[in-house]
């Protein structure tokens, strides 16, 4: 089973790490997917989806979660 994490990330922090650890344990999960939001429709002036999308890889790294740039990729 996959977990979906997707949020604005502006910026990922530890938090965001430990809910993921959490929900991998609590449910099971083989994989956790963090996907950053291409825009957020809660935040006026947001950091590029780029630089959130590094530091979204930056704050998994050694964890065993993937990013993914899906929402980067879709317009709208």
């Amino acid at each position: 089973m996959v977990g979906i994490f997707g949020g604005a990330f502006d910026p990922p922090h530890s938090e965001h790490v430990k809910i993921a650890r959490q929900a991998a344990c609590e449910f099971g999960l083989e994989k956790v997917v963090f996907v950053p939001s291409g825009t957020s429709p809660h935040k006026k002036l947001q950091t590029p989806f780029s630089i959130r999308f590094e530091m979204v890889q930056r704050a998994i790294d050694g964890t065993g979660f993937i990013a993914d740039d899906l929402e980067n990729t879709l317009s709208g």
